[in-house]
């Protein structure tokens, strides 16, 4: 499968069995979970799950884990929605490094990007430190939000996908721990 406009090559990546499909109750209400993964050279688990509670909570995760021999952040990407629309939109790429900051090719291209306008920003949760200073929290209030906020993944990702095809995969076991150290922060 093709990612990113073709510039990326995807391939299957093995979800157990149990873990693929899951179909099971919360609080009365039916619930089903299913979870697609997949992997490239650059990516070792793209994960994007779906969940549905009873007719009213719908949620999207989506996250992408580097391979550890490529010092690049992870795309995280949530939605959640309900009768009323999506009550929670965020997206990130988060620094995987001991500094808790971005490759400077992903902060200059980050910040290059036209600052979004919403009118009900969200506060991280106190654990939220894990996020980069680009991370977006909204409660989209109207269709024309949520196709900003949507427009906003599609650059996060267009970028992630860019820079991680050109981005040199490392060759020393410390700076590989050090990658592998950040992803379990």
């Amino acid at each position: 499968m093709k990612l990113c406009g073709g510039s990326i090559w995807s391939s299957l990546y093995a979800v157990p069995e149990d873990l693929g499909y899951i179909e099971g109750c919360l609080e009365g209400e039916r619930l089903v979970i299913e979870n697609y993964c997949y992997q490239t050279p650059q990516f070792r688990k793209l994960h994007l799950e779906l969940a549905q509670v009873g007719n009213g909570l719908d949620i999207l995760h989506c996250v992408m884990f580097p391979n550890p021999d490529y010092a690049i952040p992870i795309f995280g990407a949530d939605l959640v929605g309900g009768r009323a629309g999506i009550s929670a939109a965020i997206a990130d790429l988060s620094p995987v490094s001991a500094d808790r900051s971005l490759p400077v090719s992903y902060q200059q291209a980050l910040a290059a990007l036209p600052a979004p306008q919403f009118s009900q920003p969200r506060d991280l949760p106190e654990w939220g430190d894990i996020f980069s200073e680009f991370c977006l929290f909204i409660r989209p209030t109207d269709a024309q939000e949520e196709a900003a906020f949507l427009e906003r993944v599609r650059a996060y990702l267009t970028l992630h996908c860019q820079l991680a095809t050109t981005t040199t995969p490392l060759n020393s076991c410390p700076d590989v721990g050090e990658v592998l150290a950040g992803q379990q922060y």
